[in-house]
């Protein structure tokens, strides 16, 4: 952005001395005009003529120049647009990739918390039916002691004692 104020500045400044330049060179082309006309006043008409078609071809030159000078800031002015377009060209991609990268990170970062959270998931089922496991297998002993018992009680009630 500082880079564009100073370009805008130099511009100026270039544009100026074009300007500055440009005025010299009329108002002194315009002096001699002056002083060639005053000076030979009183000279014949071929040499006056001469001198005329002189400062035609001089005005001539001068408009050149000028026209030269004009095309110049126009480049110049063309230059200092291109640079800021490709400058905010230049902003909107680095904007734009900026952007993707965060969401791509975002993403990613989710990913790994969902495959972080799914794991301590797992690991919980994991130990519930490992829980689920060993109390059915208490019960089941629990089952089998008392099923035992029954049967010895049964047995022993119903076999008369041997003397």
């Amino acid at each position: 952005m500082n880079a564009d104020i100073q370009r805008g500045f130099d511009q100026s400044a270039v544009m100026t001395g074009v300007s500055g330049i440009q005025n010299t060179l009329t108002s002194g082309f315009g002096d001699l005009q002056t002083a060639l006309c005053g000076g030979f006043a009183n000279v014949n008409a071929n040499i006056s003529n001469g001198f005329a078609q002189a400062e035609i071809g001089e005005n001539a030159r001068q408009m050149a120049n000028m026209n030269q000078m004009f095309g110049l800031s126009s480049q110049l002015s063309q230059c200092c647009c291109d640079n800021r377009l490709a400058t905010v060209q230049t902003q909107n991609i680095v904007q734009t990739e900026g952007a993707a990268t965060r969401l791509a990170i975002q993403q990613q970062t989710q990913a790994i918390l969902d495959k972080m959270c799914q794991d301590d998931i797992d690991r919980k089922n994991e130990k519930i039916i490992e829980l689920q496991n060993s109390l059915n297998m208490a019960n089941l002993a629990a089952s089998q002691t008392a099923q035992t018992a029954t049967i010895l009680a049964a047995l022993t009630t119903t076999t008369p004692a041997v003397a």
